[in-house]
């Protein structure tokens, strides 16, 4: 992919809009959309938040992969292309241990569109 935007947003995880939004920005529908969707949002974010993954603790690392599992499946269900990348190693407690691979993902292809980087820690 030429350009693949990190993507990863747990509040648009649940965004399913049955009817089109005004392309231009139809803020008020928008609003209106999420607040009747605001219990899908807290659970959703309930789930996340539900799963310990604190990179920078090695004993945590499972957790991490099973963060990055969770915005995977809402990326696929989604429709949004996603692949993991490797970031490298680093050393923690004087163990060296494989980072945490990123999520790429990309959301249709229009290169007029913006780049949103959504990062979670």
């Amino acid at each position: 992919m030429a350009r693949s935007p990190p993507v990863a947003v747990s509040a648009a995880a649940a965004y399913k809009p049955k009817e089109a939004v005004n392309p231009k920005g139809d803020l008020p529908s928008i609003f209106k959309y999420i607040d009747e969707h605001v219990e899908e949002y807290v659970s959703t974010l309930s789930d996340a938040v539900a799963i310990p993954s604190v990179s920078s603790e090695a004993g945590r690392r499972p957790q991490c992969l099973e963060m990055i599992s969770f915005y995977r499946s809402k990326m696929d269900k989604l429709k949004i292309q996603n692949e993991l990348r490797q970031l490298g190693k680093h050393v923690s407690g004087g163990v060296e241990l494989e980072l945490p691979p990123v999520i790429l993902g990309r959301y249709g292809s229009d290169p007029k569109k913006p780049t949103i980087c959504a990062y979670g820690h």
